[in-house]
């Protein structure tokens, strides 16, 4: 009897076990929907679509790994469904009219957010899942509202201090309150993403400018820098994987005191990208320290010296998917590999493939409509453009990344991108989630290339024309591959 009663009792924690693990997997997908004022939506200029782009595992450079999903905005409201939801997973709004619209969002399989815009600084989240966002949210909103007179002010150093302090109180305290909402993974992903969004804009606030910071401000700061750097790196055996993995803001931080504390003890001014490349291998261990190594790459990716240690990095490195990615890198940038065999869509209408341009430089720029580094480097290739006019052996491509076509044509038209004798294409419709963005890993905009007649590449990172000495080595680079 008792046997049999025993057998019962499993077969029913079985089948109840069977029932949760079935229901957890019906929830793989989540619902994004709200309200926009007219207010706002006079900031979208005319775009009828709402876009979200949805990660399972977000960080700064996060190429190609997001999946955008898009809802019709009809009247003043909008609804997205969202699937293949992790259970830990973000998104965030890709130009949405409000403040933060960049800031990336914890969420969750089976949540359904409302979210209700009051104006471009204020809105809020409700339904399932409203209590994490909208904790998010209070979080991204911090920064410190003092301000000095003087960027050399010592007390600002003191100031910053005692507003992380402050700060980071009431960040754990609100948390607090809906702790009980949520999971411990949940919960710890919180905690820790906003203790290290506190840390980093605080340390932004007393490290930036440093070029312009004088001698006392700086001795000051070394000591604030390393004293915090140590204390980091004291804590770090107690790190998990969680959070390496799922909370950007850590690496994001932990980076940049690396950076500013490499920074502040390079005494012998030697370059930056080697001394913070060493003090990571040197004070950082596992994946940690391959996700920071990879952040350095990413952080740096306009410092032509960082070529110089990627195969030390891809040969050291022993996280898969920052070796893989190291090594994307390396494929994609590194002189002489080949170029991306990309097929884009020229104002006309034709489509232009990289063998069209066969025995041809190619000058490529990347902009979208709308851009104030697109215009100013527009501006400043006018005169490399002038120098190779009638030279039918170098090409001018306008390589534009707006996902609406019409902000394409008008940002042609307007005459403010390139010349009439540039060749303009864009991509697609995808806008920058085309290969050819992840690719060359672009994160921000305008980009410069170089590709041989081979179609090769000569650089990813030339000579920038914003005055004569690059004006003059880029006229050069270009005429060495003719």
């Amino acid at each position: 009897m008792k046997k049999r009663l025993f057998i019962c009792i499993v077969s029913l924690i079985l089948a109840f076990a069977s029932k949760g693990q079935g229901q957890s997997k019906i929830y793989d997908s989540m619902q994004i929907s709200g309200y926009i004022p007219d207010s706002c939506l006079v900031l979208l200029k005319g775009n009828r679509i709402i876009r979200v782009s949805y990660y399972d595992d977000f960080d700064r450079f996060s190429y190609g790994k997001a999946r955008v999903f898009e809802g019709p905005l009809i009247g003043n409201k909008f609804s997205i469904t969202i699937t293949g939801v992790s259970s830990l997973g973000w998104f965030r709004f890709n130009g949405f009219p409000t403040d933060g619209w960049l800031y990336p969002f914890l969420v969750e399989a089976g949540d359904s957010l409302y979210l209700k815009v009051k104006s471009q600084k204020e809105m809020r989240f409700s339904g399932k899942g409203a209590e994490k966002a909208n904790y998010q949210l209070m979080v991204y909103n911090f920064y410190n509202k003092q301000r000095f007179e003087s960027i050399n002010d010592i007390e600002n150093i003191s100031s910053q201090r005692a507003w992380k302090i402050e700060s980071l109180s009431y960040c754990l305290d609100s948390l607090d309150k809906i702790r009980r909402y949520l999971d411990n993974n949940i919960s710890n992903v919180l905690k820790s993403n906003a203790i290290n969004y506190v840390k980093y804009i605080s340390l932004q606030g007393i490290c930036s400018q440093m070029k312009h910071r004088d001698r006392d401000y700086v001795n000051a700061l070394r000591i604030e820098v390393t004293s915090e750097f140590r204390k980091q790196i004291s804590t770090l055996p107690v790190i998990d994987t969680l959070v390496i993995n799922n909370v950007s803001m850590y690496i994001q931080y932990l980076y940049y005191l690396t950076k500013y504390n490499s920074e502040l003890l390079n005494y012998d001014g030697k370059p930056l990208f080697g001394v913070v490349y060493r003090s990571i291998f040197n004070n950082f261990k596992g994946l940690l320290r391959d996700r920071l190594i990879l952040y350095h790459f990413n952080a740096m990716s306009n410092d032509p010296l960082n070529f110089n240690f990627l195969s030390d990095a891809i040969t050291r490195v022993g996280d898969n998917k920052s070796r893989d990615i190291l090594e994307q890198i390396a494929n994609a940038k590194l002189r002489g590999v080949k170029a991306f065999d990309f097929s884009l869509e020229s104002l006309d209408g034709k489509v232009l493939t990289l063998s069209d341009f066969k025995g041809k430089v190619l000058v490529v720029d990347s902009w979208f409509n709308g851009c104030p580094g697109c215009l100013k480097l527009a501006k400043d290739m006018k005169p490399i453009q002038e120098y190779f006019k009638g030279n039918k052996n170098v090409i001018f491509l306008g390589l534009n990344v707006d996902k609406d076509r019409k902000r394409f044509e008008e940002g042609v038209k307007s005459g403010l991108y390139g010349t009439k004798e540039s060749i303009n294409v864009y991509t697609n419709g995808l806008g920058i989630a085309h290969p050819i963005v992840a690719h060359y890993k672009y994160v921000a905009f305008p980009n410069l290339l170089l590709i041989n007649k081979r179609g090769l590449i000569i650089s990813t990172l030339p000579p920038w024309p914003n005055n004569q000495v690059g004006e003059k080595d880029l006229i050069s680079l270009i005429e060495k591959n003719l």
